[in-house]
């Protein structure tokens, strides 16, 4: 197959993937909130050892926490053959949180445009608002998502 035939085709599914009808019975609702709660392990940290400065929580770790806060919101509004994917997320790390301190990830809805879910997040740990933000998230039918996934993997 040539890049261009498996780029046509791509094309195609992916115009499918953002034209699909909201289908699901219950959506989400501006004002949904969810939150989770994870204490902060080596895996989670960049080191500054040559600084001098304990490990603390790394951005990477943080957003991906942030994401699947909201991830978990969206989640259980959603029939079995569908699923959300973060398309968007946009924020300011504020603070430093050392490793063994607790932090909370915060999603709220702000947003509902049929498929496309707006988030306003935020994280805090023990002492301070460490992160805020916003994220946004598009529902997706699963069997879309694994056909881009065929024609990548053979292109």
């Amino acid at each position: 197959m040539d890049i261009d035939t498996g780029h046509l085709k791509l094309e195609r599914v992916l115009e499918r993937f953002i034209n699909v009808e909201n289908q699901s019975s219950e959506s989400p609702k501006v004002g949904d909130q969810h939150e989770r709660t994870f204490t902060v392990e080596e895996k989670d940290c960049v080191e500054f050892k040559s600084k001098g400065i304990p490990p603390i929580l790394s951005t990477p770790w943080l957003i991906w926490s942030l994401e699947h806060t909201a991830y978990e919101l969206l989640d259980k509004y959603l029939p079995a053959d569908e699923m959300s994917l973060g398309v968007h997320i946009d924020i300011e790390h504020l603070a430093a949180t050392p490793m063994g301190h607790q932090v909370t990830c915060k999603a709220k809805v702000i947003h509902v445009d049929r498929r496309v879910i707006n988030f306003q997040i935020e994280a805090f740990d023990e002492k301070e608002l460490i992160c805020k933000g916003v994220h946004k998230r598009q529902i997706v039918k699963s069997n879309l998502i694994q056909k881009v996934i065929e024609i990548k993997t053979k292109a």
